[in-house]
């Protein structure tokens, strides 16, 4: 220790330890230092706390570590008892189920220790005989025990307690470092304790497993999303699948509705408006500027745009938007309109969506869309099918649909048994609607809708649908 750093401990002329501040003013000497077991000055000023200190010229340079370190063994070869920390294996599994080997507990025992006691290669510090086994202690000032002695206090297979004292300050009392030694569980730690290993391997074993079982339900969530993903590919698979039907069915749709002769196209668009040609209102046919961007003619794709997007729309729970832009989308697929000709086919359908404004069936919201106030096509003073006083209901009552499915021979049959001449065209529509009509009309809606596709007078309809078996009488 260099001249001039105090040191609190010296050894008296007995070879004990003893605190410069424990000592009696002027107390006779001689002192040694611990380490280089030189004489040390006692100083014992009026100022500062009482040390000892080298002589001049003095290059002892661990002084205070090994006075610490011996003064450890000291007391505990004085007070035979020490309290000691507890054993406890924590579980890093998700059960944080620790594993106490040992609580917090105080060791005493009935003869003096041993320091410095040679036991298979290795001198641990102290050693105390405690009942049915020793006690290993081990005092920590400077170094702490290398991988060769932690090893060789494995194989002992006794409990091995590490005494660290490297924070204590330089100026302790005996009293202090008395109380820290023996009576408290701080710097202490076990460097070997029976059972422990075996409370570890236990709780590894378990993390292992948990570690296992959680990679296994990783692999199953993996191959669940993997599944689910797979699922939704082939959902957005068939969903386009159907799109893509959907789309040839309209197309296709449409590709006969373009082909078929206009009479046909007439009949089909009197079926759906409820209305015979010759009653349909003047709006339809009405000359627009642009209409020869249709090739069609005006009365046919003006009252095909009225059944498509104005007719019966007020009772759907939302009303679908009315623009121009997807009216003239429609047209441009139903009548196969060139791109070329889509500004002027735009212009079209504004001429004539502007025209039905000015007889009340629809009201513009802004420049490019319209609100519909009359979604009902009906001819001057006609009532409609489902009204009380209409000659459908009167016509129809006592008639209840029938769950036959009527084939083309019962129509021909019926026909000629009511002298009604039918084309084959009218039989095979009149079997192909029959059975979807039969779950959204009403018997007088459907018979109306009849009467006017075939220009039949009412009651000559009714007793066609009653003798083909479309209807029975109650």
């Amino acid at each position: 220790m260099k001249a001039g750093l105090t040191i609190p401990f010296a050894l008296d002329m007995h070879g004990r330890l003893v605190a410069a501040s424990d000592l009696p003013r002027h107390a006779a000497g001689p002192f040694l230092c611990a380490a280089c077991q030189s004489p040390v000055i006692l100083k014992q000023g009026e100022v500062r706390t009482w040390y000892f200190s080298h002589w001049p010229g003095s290059d002892c340079a661990c002084g205070f570590e090994t006075a610490l370190h011996l003064l450890a063994k000291q007391i505990l070869l004085e007070h035979w008892h020490l309290r000691v920390p507890a054993v406890v294996c924590v579980d890093d599994s998700s059960l944080e189920e620790n594993i106490t080997v040992c609580d917090e507990h105080t060791i005493r025992w009935d003869a003096a220790g041993e320091p410095e006691k040679w036991m298979d290669g290795i001198r641990p510090d102290f050693v105390a005989d405690y009942g049915d086994q020793l006690l290993i202690i081990e005092v920590v000032v400077t170094h702490e025990p290398d991988t060769n002695k932690l090893a060789r206090l494995d194989r002992l297979a006794m409990p091995a307690l590490e005494i660290n004292l490297s924070d204590v300050a330089r100026d302790i009392t005996i009293d202090a470092l008395t109380h820290r030694i023996v009576d408290t569980v701080d710097g202490k730690r076990w460097l070997f304790y029976p059972g422990w290993a075996e409370a570890q391997a236990l709780l590894d074993a378990r993390f292992l497993e948990e570690e296992a079982r959680l990679k296994e339900e990783e692999v199953e969530l993996a191959a669940e999303l993997a599944q689910e993903r797979a699922q939704a590919r082939r959902e957005r698979a068939a969903a386009l699948a159907r799109q893509a039907a959907a789309r040839q069915k309209i197309e296709q749709a449409n590709e006969r509705f373009r082909e078929a002769p206009d009479a046909d196209k007439r009949m089909y668009l009197a079926w759906k408006l409820g209305l015979a040609e010759r009653d349909w209102p003047p709006a339809f046919g009405s000359p627009v500027r642009g209409a020869s961007s249709v090739k069609a003619h005006a009365r046919i794709w003006q009252a095909d745009v009225f059944r498509k997007f104005i007719q019966g729309q007020r009772v759907l729970r939302t009303m679908p938007e009315l623009t121009v832009d997807r009216v003239a989308e429609w047209l441009a697929q139903r009548y196969a309109v060139l791109p070329s000709a889509s500004t002027s086919l735009r212009v079209a359908v504004w001429d004539f969506l502007s025209l039905l404004e000015t007889h009340g069936y629809l009201r513009r919201k802004v420049r490019q869309e319209f609100e519909i106030l009359n979604d009902v096509l009906l001819a001057e003073g006609q009532l409609e099918p489902t009204h009380a006083r209409s000659p459908a209901v009167s016509a129809t009552r006592g008639l209840f649909w029938t769950c036959n499915i009527v084939r083309e021979t019962e129509i021909r049959h019926a026909a000629k048994q009511t002298g009604v001449q039918l084309p084959d065209r009218a039989i095979r529509r009149l079997k192909r609607i029959q059975k979807p009509a039969s779950a959204r009309l009403s018997e007088a809606e459907y018979a109306h809708g009849v009467s006017v596709a075939l220009s039949l007078p009412l009651e000559q309809t009714v007793e066609l649908l009653v003798a083909a078996g479309v209807f029975v009488r109650v």
